[in-house]
């Protein structure tokens, strides 16, 4: 979060929607492992990566992940939009205007007259692990570690995961 305060512009974020997630940034990318323990309790790992540039080239280059806020006009404008289910064109011209908003660093998230803060766009692959053999090695490595720190703060709830 840091680093994308003090620069939110250039980020790209995927995940595969079982708790791998990559985030790469304009200088520095991170792979993230989590582990959902109820609905509401994760634990997890990161490991800074070293391929960032050829991953945001598998990744491809397009909007800016970050975090947008949006007027309450534009908010009404945007569920209007969505409405229009047989004109798809309505929908992504609406989506587009506001993916062409400059991210915001989180301290400036709160203008007056806020509708909404929206987050993404967000990259889905089924499996991050198939992007290079380093995310294939980088997630065996996380996986380990996940599991000795469920092992280590809840050895009776990991005992339940064997």
């Amino acid at each position: 979060m840091e680093g994308y305060n003090r620069s939110p512009k250039g980020w790209q974020f995927a995940s595969d929607g079982i708790g791998n997630a990559l985030v790469l940034g304009p200088n520095e990318g991170y792979r993230l492992k989590v582990m959902a323990l109820s609905p509401t309790e994760s634990i997890g790992l990161g490991a800074k990566v070293d391929d960032n540039e050829e991953l945001k080239g598998i990744l491809g280059e397009g909007m800016h992940f970050g975090f947008r806020a949006i007027s309450k006009e534009d908010l009404l404008s945007l569920v209007r939009s969505l409405k229009h289910e047989e004109d798809m064109m309505v929908r992504r011209s609406a989506i587009d205007a506001l993916l062409q908003q400059d991210p915001l660093p989180t301290w400036r998230l709160q203008p007056p007259g806020l509708g909404a803060i929206v987050s993404g766009p967000y990259a889905y692959r089924p499996d991050l692990r198939s992007i290079s053999s380093l995310q294939s090695k980088l997630d065996e490595r996380l996986a380990a570690e996940v599991d000795a720190l469920l092992r280590k703060r809840s050895p009776m709830r990991a005992s339940m995961f064997r």
